[in-house]
């Protein structure tokens, strides 16, 4: 009974010194998180997403993500997705921002419509357009 005294202090010890090494990785990288779920009547839901961090050397990344599902009345199932990424090293002047946009639509019968268009720092380098029947 004696050593489970001792064992339990011992590691609510080594617990606090894990916690205050984990505050201290914390405090070299700040970040922010922010997630909002908004649903819909008709089945869909709205769900953004925004996060900020900046690293020990000064880099600065934010990701805006948006994601929305609807369902028509006809079973008509439609997902957009809109991702901003953005990476700003300090004091460098290279900042650099990906878009991403995504639609798809599938239609009760099976039929797909897919697009996708990415652009980096304004240049599209992907777009994409395919209906698939079913």
């Amino acid at each position: 009974m004696t050593s489970s005294k001792i064992i339990l202090p011992g590691l609510l010890a080594l617990a606090l010194l894990m916690g205050n090494a984990a505050a201290q990785a914390q405090d070299n990288k700040n970040e922010q998180l922010e997630n909002k779920i908004e649903r819909k009547d008709n089945g869909g839901y709205k769900q953004d997403i925004e996060a900020e961090s900046t690293d020990q050397s000064g880099t600065k990344r934010t990701l805006n993500h948006e994601t929305e599902v609807s369902v028509d009345n006809d079973g008509t199932v439609t997902r957009k997705r809109d991702t901003e990424e953005t990476s700003d090293p300090k004091g460098l002047l290279n900042k650099s921002t990906t878009k991403i946009h995504e639609k798809e639509k599938v239609k009760a019968d099976g039929t797909h419509e897919i697009e996708r268009k990415k652009t980096i720092n304004g240049k599209t380098v992907e777009d994409m357009q395919n209906k698939t029947p079913q």
